[in-house]
This record gives C-alpha cells, sequence and structure tokens, in this order.
C-alpha cells in the first residue's frame, strides 16, 4: 500500500488578497483577503489535509485555521 503524502500549503498573506502554493500537488490560487475568502480557504484545505499550513501573523486567517483543526505555523515572514 502506497502512503500518501499530505501537501504543505505557503499562504502570502496581501492587503486585498491571498495567495496559496501547495507543494507536492503544485496547485496555486488566490481568494480575497475577507471574511468570506478566509471562510473559502478554510472549507478548500480541509479537503486537501495538508501536513502543515505557513501563514505569516494577521490575526485572522491563522485562528481561522487554528479553529478549524488545521495544522498551522505562524512565522514572520522577514525570518523565513
Amino acid at each position: 500500500m502506497l502512503k500518501r503524502e499530505r501537501p504543505y500549503i505557503g499562504i502570502d498573506v496581501c492587503n486585498g488578497h491571498l495567495d496559496f502554493a501547495a507543494h507536492l500537488i503544485g496547485d496555486s490560487w488566490w481568494v480575497a483577503n475577507d471574511q468570506a475568502g478566509i471562510q473559502a480557504v478554510v472549507t478548500h484545505l480541509e479537503g486537501l489535509h495538508p501536513a502543515s499550513v505557513v501563514v505569516e501573523p494577521t490575526g485572522g486567517l491563522e485562528l481561522a485555521l487554528a479553529a478549524a483543526g488545521t495544522p498551522v505555523a505562524v512565522v514572520n515572514p522577514r525570518q523565513v
């Protein structure tokens, strides 16, 4: 049986939108940086079952991901 590797997701937080890149599946996309966009992200990531999501601290997105049970790493973009 082959073990399916779970993707790692990186999210760049901009004022107007959120940019995503998914390692292993080669997917990238963006959504508006608002409540509807954040909810769309949470829903989309539930289906991907990521190993981890890397995001900068914004006070909204990382909290929504953590509340949904998504493994999230909050990093300072200047140090990455």
